[in-house]
């Protein structure tokens, strides 16, 4: 799911024109191994990318009196629908990088991934070294908009900053910091830049694979526990916060603009009894 800021065109009261300004998103995962050995069925269809068919499993309870000789096939209509089959350069092309030039005009977006343990959601955000996810692509998206705004204009500076924080808990702990300390940080209110969080480490992001350094990083100190689901679920939320700010140098009354873009992984939404 992933909503944004709109330009102030799209508040205009019943214009049905305007673009949306949140859009819900469901990826179909594939069967796993463990349901592949237990011969399980994927009764998931996509339909015309926005319809989502789970269809009738065939099984139904002695007693279910009420719906017997009666289809259990329900539907489901989404902004987007993709199946398993879909990767996720083609899942980032689709859902996140129409906001790219958003944020590169100053305006505020989140992404974030949502769903039960071992749906997916760490794969889909932050992926692998081979095949990286919605982060390290946007990440990216933004590198390349930026260096095309700069040859645009050669008096314009944009910077492009990072953090890694994971929130379990109802506490903050900074996932990018150097030596790797625990320390629990606090949120602040920020006069220039908003919300903020204190003492969190920040880069200066050169290049993409900095990032994808960050997050590999930060992944693998974020707080896990086995369950029935998956030996290493994620039992917390973590998020990437990219900040761009653009600037004139050889104009200070121009200011600063900054945008920012936020990408959380959450946790699993399931009940904790159901993956002990």
């Amino acid at each position: 799911m992933s909503g944004h800021e709109a330009p102030p065109s799209a508040e205009i009261l019943g214009d049905e024109t305007a673009p949306s300004r949140i859009s819900v998103a469901v990826r179909c995962r594939p069967l796993s191994q463990t349901e592949r050995s237990s011969n399980v069925s994927d009764i998931t269809r996509v339909m015309d990318t926005r319809l989502v068919i789970l269809l009738d499993p065939g099984v139904a309870a002695s007693n279910d009196y009420l719906r017997q000789d009666k289809s259990k096939e329900k539907r489901f209509a989404f902004d987007q629908a993709f199946g398993a089959d879909v990767g996720n350069q083609a899942l980032f092309q689709s859902t996140t990088k129409p906001l790219i030039g958003s944020v590169l005009q100053g305006y505020n977006a989140t992404v974030f991934a949502y769903g039960s343990t071992g749906a997916g959601k760490t794969f889909t955000m932050i992926g692998t070294p081979q095949d990286p996810g919605i982060m390290s692509r946007t990440v990216e998206g933004l590198f390349t908009s930026a260096a095309g705004s700069r040859g645009d204009d050669h008096h314009q500076s944009i910077t492009i900053n990072c953090s890694f924080v994971e929130v379990y808990n109802e506490n903050l702990r900074d996932l990018g910091s150097r030596d790797g300390k625990d320390g629990i940080l606090d949120l602040r209110e920020d006069p220039v830049t908003g919300t903020s969080v204190a003492g969190v480490t920040e880069i200066q992001a050169q290049s993409v694979q900095e990032v994808m350094d960050l997050l590999q990083l930060g992944n693998q100190r974020r707080t896990t526990e086995p369950t029935a689901m998956n030996v290493t679920s994620s039992r917390s939320h973590a998020v990437l916060q990219v900040r761009v700010e653009r600037r004139e140098p050889g104009n200070p009354s121009a200011g600063t603009l900054i945008g920012k873009l936020s990408m959380i992984d959450l946790a699993g939404s399931e009940r904790a009894s159901q993956t002990n």
